[in-house]
């Protein structure tokens, strides 16, 4: 009887340090915070309509995941959002978007940041600027 109450007592022990480790860690360690890349791409997706976006800026690239608004044009909607994501990270290389269903993913189109960008900083973009784009983006659905 007396090893069950010390195994019992041994492992109340055990439970309030783990208790004690994890209220030291939340008090003393800061929570992630979201970069202002990340907080200007969010912002200006939402103010174009395209609500709870999921947006993830790396030293190297954007990934954008979203749903598309009722009424709104995919081929329109893919662009704002490559522009935005641009313009948010203009030192990235690479810009992802997809679009999903629900849970399911649709589509998914991947574009060189240059590429967007000569779009997006020019005030009446060439055609060539636009071939160049369309040309080198990858659309996968």
């Amino acid at each position: 009887m007396r090893v069950k109450w010390t195994t019992r007592r041994g492992l109340g022990v055990l439970v309030v340090a783990a208790l004690v480790v994890g209220v030291g860690y939340l008090a003393f360690v800061p929570p992630p915070s979201a970069s202002p890349e990340n907080e200007q791409l969010y912002s200006a997706l939402g103010s174009a309509g395209i609500d709870d976006a999921a947006v993830d800026v790396t030293d190297d690239r954007v990934v954008v995941r979203y749903v598309l608004p009722d009424g709104y044009d995919l081929k329109a909607t893919t662009f704002l959002v490559l522009g935005a994501a641009a313009e948010a990270a203009p030192y990235t290389e690479r810009i992802t978007v997809e679009r999903y269903d629900g849970q399911t993913r649709v589509n998914r189109v991947s574009a060189n940041t240059g590429d967007v960008l000569a779009i997006v900083s020019a005030d009446d973009p060439s055609p060539r600027d636009w071939e160049r784009l369309q040309a080198n983006m990858v659309v996968e659905r």
